[in-house]
């Protein structure tokens, strides 16, 4: 258990020190973004100012939807999608590994920002949704050249984790489990997905074995994250 509790804290130190660090360069940044939106969400003046006000105004069980962590969660796997047929048509692989290194830089950002910005509960289920979605997306086309067993249970442990959130939405919306109930990823499961990057950067440059490796270096601090929010949820 001692053991546990200490990989916990390493991997939050690490964590919590590339987070401090992209915060300060979105410092400046994200009072001027919040700034623009805010006017745009008051103005009333012509046809256009209306429409796009009624667009950053929508809300959804009355919480904003149209934040900037959420267009950035949802910007990943539209930019995954596009990476496969890319491949597929022979687009080069620098600029197929362009395309990923922005799909995965949004990841770091909505994080970042929803800290500097405020968190919303629909960001909190949309992020790891659509991280699942960009990880089906790279993967998929490649699956017969990965180590089926590998990547067959961390697709696996990943549904579950999927059916998790969705289970606890439902709970949450049915008034069996408190609002304030966090559904953001636990640290097994943030480092998780930093293999599964290194997993899919090295599938788009077609180095299939060392791809299979950090998917298989993935599973377990999946398996890890699973149980434990599958334990937080069962609690409340």
């Amino acid at each position: 258990m001692a053991i546990v509790l200490e990989l916990e804290s390493a991997l939050t130190r690490v964590y919590n020190g590339v987070n401090a660090a992209v915060n300060t360069r979105l410092a400046g940044i994200v009072p001027r973004v919040r700034a623009w939106m805010q006017y745009h969400k008051a103005r009333r003046d012509s046809v256009r100012a209306r429409r796009i006000a009624r667009i950053l105004n929508f809300r959804i069980a009355g919480e904003e939807v149209v934040t900037v962590p959420n267009l950035l969660s949802v910007l990943r796997p539209i930019l995954a999608l596009i990476i496969m047929p890319m491949r597929l048509y022979g687009v080069p692989t620098w600029i197929v590994a362009t395309v990923f290194a922005v799909a995965m830089l949004t990841d770091k950002l909505d994080g970042a920002w929803a800290l500097l910005d405020g968190h919303t509960r629909f960001g909190e289920i949309l992020d790891p949704i659509c991280d699942k979605f960009a990880l089906m997306f790279i993967v998929l086309p490649d699956i017969g050249r990965l180590h089926w067993p590998a990547i067959a249970l961390l697709l696996t442990i990943e549904a579950w984790l999927l059916v998790i959130v969705i289970a606890a939405v439902y709970a949450i919306h049915r008034g069996k489990m408190r609002r304030e109930t966090k559904l953001t990823a636990n640290i097994y499961g943030k480092t998780k997905f930093t293999l599964e990057v290194f997993g899919m950067s090295f599938l788009t440059l077609n180095f299939v074995g060392l791809a299979s490796t950090f998917f298989m270096f993935a599973t377990p601090f999946a398996l890890a994250s699973a149980i434990r929010k599958t334990a937080d949820i069962a609690k409340r």
